[in-house]
């Protein structure tokens, strides 16, 4: 078995360049690309030329193209310098079954790697790689294919697949370059696991054959351990750092080496000191500080260059030993004559506040050179639920502001949060009340303080008071507090709830643009879901750009989507307007959605363990909507594998997909019979199984499947779900009718009483016929040659009988298309001329005597339009015009006539309208 790839091998027959022909006989603008390709400098009508001939190729690759014509077609698109094209190039490449040249593969790795905005880039990458490996025959195992593989995989977050390259390339004897570890390593570190920097570690501990500079890449992932503040890491390098510097190292070794850090050296050879500047020394001490890991920074204080350090045995077996040892390094620091500057003195508060030392946070207060807004934030979480000692520490931080924010992230409190420190300790010690009394009693400048008005803002939250929410949010807008995430979330919230979902929106997207952080926080990108749901316009686009947005910024396998979020944004994409959204972007809409339910338990299951399936059904109705079976079925297969139990709305969904059609018109549907017959009687039977009562839900399924022609066992008649209907009582839509009447117009003369009954029925639960309706009802009455002039006179006296002029006109137009002989077309006519003194649409008559054996039914419609002057009714599509064209010729007529001539002049360009 061979496999077909995109390469131009020596068994090919060479050609000249004039003569280019490819075997499958497309060109795929070869010649032309290659042109482009000669340019310098195109010009935007250049490249927007040869974007739209690469789109044009795109569409139509074979398996069978050769490689020169995939490496030109990817050569352009690279030169037109956009990811996303690119990307979609060889994406439609390996749909299409072609094998891409390696020169498609490296260039498409490039852009794999330069693109921001492609969540699946990574994934690309991934493929680009195997295709690598594919391609054996043609190329060798490429390092840099593999490093922007891992550069891509990292953008994305995807740490654990960068760690399985770099264990590909020792695989296939590649070096990776100190770059490639690096990065890695610096999105292990943005995603804290610190057991992935573990494995990368040893990966560049393996490497150490002489050559390789694996000092180089552990003292570059030591500075990006500082650089992102995660001390914990930066220990376990300086570990590894250690370890490798170490002549013949072996496990004994380090274990007293690790012994050596707590108690007198052990070894001949002290720890050698890293070389730092002083500033560089210092922000390792203030790192391991700030992230309270004043453990390891005893333990290497004299390795980050303090020779004179003494590393004493210290029992730290409670908190208060431990922030000894604190207190006792910044003594030494102090005596050393380093700058003791303001992170030390706020790490060493936020050890007191931590552990309740609240003495010893009132003296670090007091001799603190710098105070800052997080030095009084931890004091006051020192004061946990002693009330007087925290109004009395507020009292000092107020007479000291405004202060500074702390320089460190981990001390980047601001003066919301001191303000909600107080605010805790008093909810702490019991006094609710008095977190009101405390917001009315600050002064002005700290009385609109997110925190403090966010504190309020939750109390009547929880009492479901929106207009005191939002009155209060409008009050910190106003004074431009800064809102936490939680606050921003309940005036979402409020306003939406509060009839305010325009204003819901635009808040959202002062935030976004305010703080894009903030706009992503699970609590808020979940309730402007809600706001979405709620808006009075159309508000999918804005909700999936925050969805993909969200996605895009949260670490691998973690998802900000809640459960009720996930609700909301599945309703909207179901709901959304069909104008203006394709069922094609619906369902991509719904992929992105559904693949971050799917990966997140924490998402679907309630906290019952039970997995309901409301998102099942959610998710269903927009595939349903779609006609999308392939969809619905897996999304069936998805909720079965979480653990969902299909409920009624399940199998009502599913039975209107197996059975739904777009056009009910019995020409229509024996074009377009069921496709999986079986599948709606096992959808049937399951909701049976349910013992639930039938709804309209269930009801249209069963009608569409009697008119479609489906089989049931046992078989179901019309007659059987007219009496379900009478049995359950369930209400009467106007689809509900239209798939009656459908049904009856198959035996028209038959199933008149039938009709009648339904037509009494209408009556008397007030619903009113549609177009749609009022056709095969139309049909039904004059289907008896017979009767038809009788009952053509009662359908006019009931027409004549409303009121509503609106509706009156949809009685006339449903009549109308149920006639197709052109005698009672033309008696319609002149009853709606008569009445109305207008012509009607005249489009479905023409078309109706298109199926007449003689050109005599047209000629006499025609005249009478003319005769009354309702030529300008007549708007034709272009296949209407065609298809009159094509008769005319049949019929042996001539066109060239003037009379025809006319006819076919009355051609209208665009389907801008349904008759």
């Amino acid at each position: 078995m061979t496999r077909a790839f995109a390469s131009g091998g020596p068994s090919k027959n060479s050609r000249p360049a004039d003569q280019y022909v490819n075997p499958s006989g497309t060109a795929y603008s070869h010649d032309a690309l290659k042109a482009f390709l000669q340019l310098e400098t195109p010009s935007n009508d250049e490249v927007h030329v040869a974007r739209e001939q690469i789109e044009k190729a795109a569409a139509q690759l074979r398996p069978d193209m050769l490689g020169p014509e995939a490496t030109v077609l990817s050569l352009a698109a690279s030169k037109i310098a956009d990811p996303v094209l690119v990307l979609e190039l060889y994406r439609a490449m390996r749909k299409a079954g072609v094998q891409p040249p390696p020169l498609v593969l490296e260039v498409s790795a490039k852009f794999a790697a330069t693109t921001t905005d492609d969540p699946d880039a990574w994934k690309t990458a991934l493929d680009i790689v195997d295709e690598m490996h594919d391609a054996v025959h043609l190329m060798p195992p490429s390092a840099d294919i593999f490093e922007l593989a891992i550069s891509t995989c990292a953008q994305a977050g995807k740490w654990i697949v960068g760690l399985r390259l770099l264990e590909e390339m020792g695989r296939y004897g590649l070096v990776p370059s100190p770059d490639a570890f690096v990065v890695v390593g610096r999105s292990c570190l943005v995603a804290g696991e610190h057991t992935a920097m573990t494995k990368l570690l040893a990966a560049a501990r393996a490497l150490d054959d002489g050559d390789y500079d694996v000092e180089d890449v552990l003292r570059r992932l030591l500075d990006a351990a500082i650089d992102t503040h995660d001390p914990q890491t930066a220990h376990q390098l300086l570990l590894a750092l250690h370890d490798y510097t170490q002549p013949n190292i072996n496990i004994r070794a380090v274990q007293s080496f690790w012994r050596s850090l707590v108690a007198p050296p052990a070894f001949k050879e002290p720890p050698a000191a890293l070389d730092l500047s002083p500033a560089r020394r210092m922000a390792y001490v203030a790192a391991f500080a700030a992230g309270q890991q004043w453990i390891p920074l005893h333990q290497w204080l004299p390795v980050l260059g303090f020779d004179d350090y003494v590393r004493a045995p210290h029992p730290h077996a409670t908190h208060q030993q431990y922030m000894k040892l604190a207190f006792a390094i910044v003594a030494f620091l102090r005596a050393a004559g380093e700058p003791i500057g303001p992170v030390l003195h706020d790490a060493l508060l936020q050890g007191c506040g931590r552990h309740g030392l609240l003495a010893d946070a009132r003296q670090l207060l007091a001799a603190h050179p710098a105070p800052t807004m997080s030095s009084f934030y931890f004091g006051l979480t020192a004061c946990q639920a002693d009330a007087e000692a925290a109004e009395s520490l507020f009292a000092d931080y107020s007479r000291l502001a405004p202060l500074p924010v702390g320089s460190h992230p981990a001390h980047g409190h601001a003066h919301v949060d001191v303000c909600n420190a107080l605010l805790v300790n008093l909810v702490k010690a019991g006094r609710h009340r008095d977190v009101v009394r405390f917001a009315t009693s600050l002064p002005t400048e700290t009385l609109h303080n997110a925190r403090t008005m966010g504190s309020v803002m939750a109390a009547a939250r929880a009492l479901g008071d929106w207009p005191t929410v939002v009155d209060i949010f409008k009050q910190a807008r106003v004074q431009g507090v800064e809102c936490s995430p939680f606050m921003f979330a309940d005036a979402l919230v409020a306003y939406a709830s509060d009839g305010q979902g325009a204003t819901s929106l635009r808040l959202y997207q002062h935030i976004a643009h305010e703080d894009p952080s903030m706009s992503l926080h699970p609590v808020v990108v979940n309730a402007f879901f809600l706001c979405c749901l709620r808006s009075p316009t159309d508000a999918l686009p804005a909700a999936m750009e925050a969805f993909r947005r969200m996605e895009r910024d949260t670490d691998a396998g973690k998802t900000r989507l809640l459960y009720t979020g996930a609700l909301d944004l599945l309703e909207l994409i179901g709901r959304a307007d069909s104008a203006a959204h394709s069922p094609e972007e619906k369902l991509a809409c719904l992929h992105d959605v559904w693949e971050a339910v799917v990966r997140n338990p924490d998402v679907y299951t309630a906290s019952d363990k039970q997995v309901p399936p409301h998102l099942l059904n959610r998710a269903l109705f927009v595939a349903v909507n779609a006609h999308a079976v392939d969809v619905a079925e897996a999304l069936v297969i998805d909720a079965e594998d979480m653990g969902a139990t299909p409920n009624a709305v399940t199998c009502q969904l599913m039975m209107r997909l197996y059975s739904d059609a777009t056009d009910l018109r019995p020409a229509e549907l024996a074009k377009n019979p069921p496709e999986h017959p079986g599948r709606f009687e096992y959808w049937w039977d399951q909701f049976q199984e349910l013992g639930e009562a039938p709804t309209t839900a269930t009801i249209e399924p069963l009608l569409l499947s009697i008119l479609r022609g489906m089989p049931l066992r046992p078989p179901v008649a019309v007659t059987d779900v007219v009496g379900l209907i009478e049995a359950y009582g369930v209400p009467m839509r106007a689809r509900t009718v239209e798939i009656l009447f459908r049904i009856y117009e198959l035996d028209g003369e038959k199933n008149w009483p039938a009709a009648q009954d339904l037509m009494n029925t209408m009556h008397d639960v007030l619903l009113k016929h549609t177009v749609r309706s009022m056709e095969p009802f139309a049909r039904c009455a004059l289907a008896s040659l017979p009767m038809r002039a009788d009952r053509l006179n009662k359908l006019l006296s009931f027409i004549d009988a409303q009121d509503d002029e609106e509706y009156k006109f949809t009685l006339w137009h449903g009549l109308a298309l149920g006639v197709d002989d052109v005698d009672t077309m033309l008696e319609v006519w002149q009853a709606y001329l008569d009445r109305t003194g207008e012509t009607m649409p005249a489009g479905h008559g023409i078309r109706a005597s298109l199926a007449e054996d003689s050109a005599e039914g047209l000629r006499r419609i025609w005249q009478w339009l003319h005769q009354h002057g309702g030529t300008t009714s007549v708007s034709l599509h272009v296949n209407d015009m065609n298809n009159v064209r094509k008769r005319l010729e049949d019929w042996g007529e001539d066109i060239q006539d003037p009379f025809w001539n006319e006819l076919l002049a009355h051609v209208r360009e665009h389907d801008n309208q349904k008759e």
